[in-house]
């Protein structure tokens, strides 16, 4: 994503990066319809931090869900 001081602030980059050297990193959770090809949802979070590891964000989107639908994961989500 761009060099910005906003994404700067709300994305920082790796901490082992040099400041000035690097670029923000967003971390991104979707749903996908496998019917459409369309974008249910999705969430953003810092690359790093509390609540931005990827089951975190999952666990905001997870309310979308039907009593009907059918979810294909990876098995990072067997926890």
């Amino acid at each position: 994503m761009p060099d910005t001081e906003d994404n700067q602030t709300h994305y920082p980059q790796q901490s082992v990066q040099k400041k000035g050297l690097g670029f923000p990193i967003m971390r991104m959770v979707g749903l996908l319809s496998l019917a459409t090809g369309s974008c249910v949802d999705y969430v953003t979070g810092a690359y790093q931090g509390k609540g931005s590891g990827e089951t975190s964000l999952f666990a905001q989107l997870i309310g979308n869900l039907g009593k009907q639908d059918l979810l294909l994961a990876d098995r990072y989500y067997l926890h």
